[in-house]
């Protein structure tokens, strides 16, 4: 299948996602009937949420960060006990849909100033993350599996200490921030074509495909047989590589190539800065 027709794939699925979901959880937040433990002190609480069916797939369409750890099925929250109100879940073929819905809280950048609102969630395997409202995702933890795909849009943020699996997609047409500590698979695909900002160290054994677009801005390091992409972003991309062969369509913006490349075929476009000190 063409990386073209993968790219539509995806965000066909990130959009379904993000938009759909918000319709479906007007009542959501209703359903709160775990345990609850409460602090006086800035009416904090703490309310653990009843687990309705397995998943492996967390979607947050909330101003709140999600934070995860690999482990058995749970999920629980813990913020101000008003601002907590808000935050509405549901559980669908195999998804975990973290809200706040509309009618609660039309302005959702508002939501997101406070930093003590939480949403914990484990679960023992998972394979998919979209992030599409303000609120992230953080996991300190290694995520294993063997196909993981994450998405973003608007500006949310994603951190992620660790992944290990074979197949690696990230695809992002928003402002998200995404910092990978490291991520180790066989092949990986990854894809900006918003104004969004990539962190990441990758090491693809096999192939490593890139697609910077807009005002992406980049900082990569990569270790791979072979990478290769298109950048076309007005922002700045700084590379470290160690591959076999480098292969890329720099068509526009500064690019910064650092690191070995035994082979490199760079064809660069007439609004490309590319300052290459590749050994």
């Amino acid at each position: 299948m063409k990386k073209s027709t993968l790219l539509l794939v995806f965000f066909a699925f990130l959009s379904i996602a993000c938009h759909n979901e918000q319709n479906k959880t007007q009542d959501a937040n209703t359903d709160k009937q775990g345990g609850e433990q409460s602090n006086s002190k800035n009416n904090v609480v703490k309310r653990d949420i009843p687990v309705t069916m397995d998943f492996f797939q967390i979607t947050n369409i909330s101003a709140a960060d999600v934070v995860f750890t690999v482990g058995p099925y749970k999920v629980w929250e813990e913020g101000d006990s008003t601002l907590l109100n808000n935050i509405g879940y549901e559980f669908d073929g195999g998804v975990l849909t973290v809200t706040t819905p509309m009618e609660a809280n039309n302005d959702m950048t508002s939501f997101a100033t406070y930093d003590n609102v939480k949403v914990h969630v484990s679960c023992p395997e998972l394979k998919t993350v979209a992030v599409c409202a303000t609120g992230g995702f953080v996991c300190h933890d290694t995520i294993q599996t063997d196909i993981f795909q994450m998405g973003g849009m608007v500006k949310g943020n994603i951190d992620i200490d660790k992944i290990k699996c074979n197949k690696f997609r990230y695809e992002s047409n928003g402002s998200t921030l995404l910092n990978l500590g490291h991520v180790h698979c066989e092949e990986a695909v990854i894809i900006s074509t918003g104004d969004g900002i990539v962190n990441m160290n990758l090491e693809a054994n096999e192939k490593a495909y890139f697609d910077l677009k807009s005002l992406t801005t980049a900082n990569l390091t990569a270790f791979s047989k072979l990478i290769e992409g298109i950048i076309e972003t007005k922002k700045e991309v700084n590379m470290n590589v160690e591959t076999e062969m480098l292969d890329f369509n720099i068509l526009e913006g500064t690019v910064n190539l650092s690191g070995r490349a035994k082979k490199q075929n760079i064809r660069k476009g007439r609004l490309a800065f590319v300052n290459n000190s590749l050994n």
